[in-house]
């Protein structure tokens, strides 16, 4: 009795001071990593202009072909997928033309799940506390699609494609 005593002691203790989520119990979890896996990654949506920026002679100018300057920007929220899964676009590279049209060049699709569990935080200086929710972002850094303007679909390149 005493052994069984231990090991429920043990794993409370493991428990409380390592965290406790409930992620697996989830099924929206695991069509976020389904999102992740599949549909995540760098997206190309003006191969031309991707690859002239990828020229050594960009670096220099840093204006395209068409005369415009690129612009970046950090992140945009896209949307929520359902109540624990939200889209952004991380690095998006765009410019913009004579009647300030935004043209987007490429960007990053980033998929964030919003995890509820529970959590010991903090240290001694700023005291501890008890946090219940936690995001998780992911993206495929394999996965590279690129926009086909004749069918209007993005195409996923395999790593070996040139």
């Amino acid at each position: 009795m005493r052994m069984i005593y231990l090991i429920f002691g043990i794993l409370v203790v493991i428990l409380v001071f390592s965290g406790c989520g409930f992620r697996y119990f989830d099924p929206q979890y695991y069509e976020f990593k389904g999102l992740a896996e599949k549909e995540s990654g760098f997206y190309v949506v003006e191969p031309e202009f991707f690859d002239e920026i990828q020229q050594e002679n960009f670096k220099h100018s840093r204006k395209l072909s068409n005369g415009y300057s690129i612009k970046s920007k950090e992140a945009t929220y896209i949307g929520k997928i359902n109540s624990r899964i939200h889209e952004f676009h991380y690095y998006m590279m765009y410019f913009m033309d004579s009647s300030n049209k935004k043209h987007i060049i490429s960007y990053y699709r980033v998929f964030r799940y919003k995890e509820h569990g529970l959590w010991l935080d903090g240290d001694e200086g700023r005291g501890f506390h008890w946090d219940t929710t936690q995001n998780i972002d992911h993206t495929s850094w394999d996965n590279v699609f690129y926009y086909d303007k004749e069918t209007k679909i993005f195409i996923k390149k395999d790593k070996n494609d040139k």
